[in-house]
């Protein structure tokens, strides 16, 4: 989520002109030793003057054992000249 904060600090300091509409990112989730534990997916959307972000986390390898979860949250709101709203 510290991720997302900073996609949308970022956007919200350049010029709308140069603004990407969408980002998507993909992550391993790991736990010490390297062993992976989950999947997290991210993405950005931008429409106009409105955003949406999207969080889908879900456990992988040797977690999934025992526990077999996702978690999936979205956010949407508008940008206008004062900011996120």
């Amino acid at each position: 989520m510290k991720l997302l904060g900073f996609l949308i600090a970022l956007f919200a300091s350049v010029p709308a002109a140069s603004q990407p509409t969408q980002v998507d990112s993909e992550y391993v989730v790991t736990a010490s030793g390297g062993i992976t534990i989950g999947r997290a997916k991210a993405s950005f959307t931008r429409k106009g003057d409105t955003y949406s972000i999207r969080s889908e986390l879900r456990s992988d390898g040797a977690l999934k054992v025992f526990l077999d979860d996702q978690f999936t949250t979205e956010s949407t709101a508008r940008v206008d000249n004062e900011g996120l709203k």
